[in-house]
């Protein structure tokens, strides 16, 4: 055999050799690429069966809270004057906006009727009076004779009744004029109490009658150096608000400014129809900005004994076991806790104890949730 012939056939095995171990390289790739890439379907389609869960920490309320409820403004003292005779009137001293002081004449009345009668009572005095002295200078004369026993003891007894009688009718008298007297004091309206007059419904010649419902007041007075402020505080509050509290008061007029205002009084009951508790406040008015009458805002901080921790209604379980709670660790798993609400708030609850501040709860557990669960976490 020629060397050639050698060297050929060499060349065919070395070929096919090479044929051969490229045919085992690629299908080795193949196994171990097939191998690869079913492990990844493996992780993949286990990962699918592992269910995604949002959670969210425990929102912690601070431990005060501000609400702002409507209010009244009312003066601390508000009167309407009437007229406490009859007449007419004459004068009047004081308008609407006038400051007054108590004890001030506001107007004045033509009593003719009172002046006739006092005019009879004091010439029934005079008279009772006359009488009076008759009666005694005829007493003095009669002990006088029954001295001489002209005259009997009986007949001098009789003439000091007589006397005493007289006397009574002086004091009668006296006392009528008086009263008239007294009626014609009331002929001056007076103010009961310092304040301001916020309604007049007089004026020079109007015939007015004693305390009568049918017609207006004379005056309306409000003293306003202090206002009570009444606001409706709502039932879950309404304990909170401690009296001698002080609480911020807001007026249109005046938005950019803050008033001082302190809770005097509350009621002990609830309005049925509101749900809301009445709490009395007391507010200083000494520059006389606050308006009697006027609507407000009042500003409350409501102190709470201990911070609150709140999570979304969403979150919780209920089953056999009770009312329930799903966490994530730190290793992904779910961890059930039994919880206890303080209040329902609507889309949130407050949670009176079972969870601590850090936890991460799951915000819409799954159903069937337990346990050691492996879940993936988002938010």
């Amino acid at each position: 055999m020629s060397n050639a012939t050698i060297n050929n056939t060499q060349k065919v095995k070395i070929f096919a050799v090479g044929i051969t171990l490229l045919v085992v390289a690629i299908v080795v790739e193949g196994t171990l690429y097939r191998q690869a890439h079913s492990e990844e379907v493996k992780a993949w389609t286990e990962q699918r069966q592992i269910p995604t869960v949002a959670v969210v920490t425990p929102a912690v309320e601070q431990t005060s809270k501000v609400i702002e409820l409507p209010a009244r403004l009312e003066a601390q003292q508000a009167t309407a004057i009437f007229a406490r005779v009859d007449g007419y009137v004459s004068n009047w001293y004081f308008d609407i906006g006038s400051r007054v002081e108590k004890g001030a004449v506001l107007a004045e009345l033509e009593t003719p009727d009172i002046d006739q009668q006092m005019y009879q009572a004091n010439a029934e005095l005079e008279r009772r009076k006359v009488e009076a002295s008759l009666a005694q200078s005829t007493l003095n004369r009669w002990l006088g004779l029954a001295e001489t026993q002209v005259v009997s003891q009986q007949d001098v007894e009789q003439k000091r009744s007589e006397h005493l009688a007289a006397q009574s009718a002086v004091k009668a008298a006296q006392a009528s004029l008086q009263q008239w007297k007294v009626q014609k004091q009331l002929a001056r309206v007076i103010a009961p109490f310092s304040g301001t007059i916020v309604a007049r419904n007089l004026d020079v010649g109007d015939l007015v009658n004693a305390g009568s419902s049918d017609m207006p007041p004379l005056f309306r007075i409000v003293s306003a150096d202090k206002l009570r402020v009444f606001a409706e505080i709502p039932q879950k509050y309404a304990a909170v608000v401690e009296l001698g509290s002080s609480a911020n008061l807001i007026v249109p007029e005046y938005d950019d400014r803050v008033f001082v205002a302190e809770a005097v009084r509350r009621t002990s009951t609830v309005n049925p129809l509101s749900g809301t508790s009445r709490v009395e406040f007391s507010a200083s008015n000494q520059e006389g900005l606050l308006m009697p009458g006027g609507y407000a805002k009042i500003r409350v901080t409501l102190e709470s004994p201990a911070p609150v921790i709140t999570i979304p209604a969403s979150a919780l379980i209920f089953n056999a076991q009770g009312l329930l709670v799903a966490t994530v660790n730190e290793e992904n798993e779910i961890i059930i806790k039994p919880i206890s609400l303080s209040r329902d708030l609507g889309r949130t609850v407050e949670i009176a104890q079972g969870l601590n501040e850090t936890d991460r709860v799951v915000t819409n557990p799954p159903d069937g949730v337990s346990n050691k669960d492996k879940v993936n976490v988002v938010g």
